[in-house]
């Protein structure tokens, strides 16, 4: 009988995972998950990227790290600090352009680490997934997430966020969140 020999380093080729989802879906649920199952074939789930928080770190933007208003008006600043990033840019994917260069700093440099994921939250725009894709290829795996707008609500309005209540009652019901929220026309 043979001795089992562990996988190679590219028998476990570093993974991407992006999650998409609307605002108010519990993110923490699935990557929980997602981080014991990518345990079970030993792979590490480096801690998420949350393309958001890239935008507090960006000159004119750090007010973000200390925001003090309500859950929806956190929300929407980071919605409005999310479309002025594009078109400084000039490209929709300017966010994920950023979390590319989040993880060539975490890796320290272009070079691969066998057996990890890097896992991108919450992406906002088809053209941060197709960027994401240019970079990754196929270790990319975009994950879309969805639960009932109960459910969202709930979890905006759990213990530890500043008063949400704007954002789900006073908006007409059947309007898409674009006409809603009028984004910028990158």
């Amino acid at each position: 009988m043979s001795k089992f020999t562990p996988p190679s380093p590219l028998d476990q080729p570093e993974l991407f995972f992006a999650l998409v989802g609307p605002t108010g879906t519990d993110l923490d649920r699935v990557t929980d998950a997602l981080d014991a199952e990518l345990g079970i074939v030993d792979y590490e789930l480096r801690e998420p990227i949350r393309l958001s928080r890239l935008i507090a770190g960006l000159p004119g933007h750090e007010h973000l790290h200390d925001f003090s208003g309500t859950e929806d008006e956190r929300i929407e600043a980071y919605m409005d600090a999310g479309d002025e990033v594009r078109e400084t840019f000039g490209h929709a994917g300017a966010l994920a352009a950023l979390a590319v260069a989040e993880i060539r700093r975490i890796r320290g440099g272009d070079e691969a680490q066998p057996a990890t994921a890097f896992l991108f939250r919450s992406l906002k725009h088809p053209k941060e997934v197709e960027l994401l894709r240019d970079v990754y290829g196929t270790s990319l795996v975009v994950i879309a997430v969805y639960e009932v707008e109960e459910k969202r609500e709930r979890h905006l309005s759990r213990p530890g966020r500043a008063g949400h209540s704007r954002f789900w009652t006073e908006r007409p019901q059947g309007v898409s969140a674009r006409r809603l929220f009028p984004r910028c026309r990158c």
